[in-house]
């Protein structure tokens, strides 16, 4: 695992990543287990996964983005899903980080959430899409 962050599997198809830090090398753990669970992902279902950033605060944005491109350019099909991000207080950050996953053109929807409970909710509503 990491020393960054917590991860466990709500329910059987929900990835959670508790992040206690936002050092570059929470950044680098994280995509390198996140690139493991989207090889490992079943395509009938969505991708569905959650980053609880309050703890930790943001990542160091131009590392993630770095880090962002060689992972999906590396997928050799990223899955539809959603990605829920839970933040102390969702603002202008939160829409930079939304407008760099568009710009990959990922089938995946990027939500920023200040309770758990109602992100969850928003990734369990995809399974009945």
């Amino acid at each position: 695992m990491s020393d960054h962050f917590q991860y466990q599997n709500v329910d059987d198809y929900i990835h959670e990543f508790i992040f206690e830090d936002a050092k570059k090398e929470a950044v680098d753990d994280f995509y390198d287990m996140f690139q493991q669970l989207v090889a490992l992902h079943n395509a009938a279902q969505p991708y569905l996964m959650m980053l609880d950033l309050r703890k930790s605060g943001h990542f160091p944005i131009g590392h993630a983005r770095q880090r962002q491109r060689a992972a999906f350019s590396q997928a050799e099909k990223f899955p539809m899903g959603r990605i829920a991000l839970v933040v102390e207080r969702p603002g202008v950050v939160d829409r930079v980080v939304s407008t760099m996953v568009r710009a990959l053109h990922l089938p995946v929807r990027v939500e920023f959430f200040a309770e758990r409970e109602v992100a969850l909710g928003w990734l369990k509503d995809a399974l009945d899409e």
